[in-house]
């Protein structure tokens, strides 16, 4: 989750910074309207591409979320085995502090 996370950021500043050399880009009142179809283009392509990452983020976040609630809860009347299991317990801990 936080490799998708650091890409939306990423991507977010790179949006950015295309939206403004675009903006900053000098051109002739003859290439108007086709720089502003091209400039409308890749913007949008880029602002879809940070749309779709956010929505994988979020249903990765959901997922991961679910299973740690389901592994807690599995442990029954011992939640704190989820923490505390000799094999597992820390591969649990770096996960849940992960999710959270």
């Amino acid at each position: 989750v936080g490799v998708v996370i650091g890409f939306d950021m990423d991507h977010s500043l790179k949006c950015s910074r295309l939206e403004n050399r675009i903006n900053d880009h000098n051109h002739d009142e003859e290439d108007d309207d086709e720089h502003h179809n091209y400039k409308h283009n890749l913007l949008h392509t880029c602002k879809d591409e940070l749309l779709y990452s956010f929505i994988i983020t979020i249903i990765a976040q959901i997922i991961f979320t679910l299973e740690a609630v389901v592994k807690i809860i599995a442990e029954g009347s011992y939640p704190s085995r989820y923490f505390t299991d000799k094999e597992d317990g820390s591969w649990n801990c770096l996960d849940f502090f992960i999710v959270i």
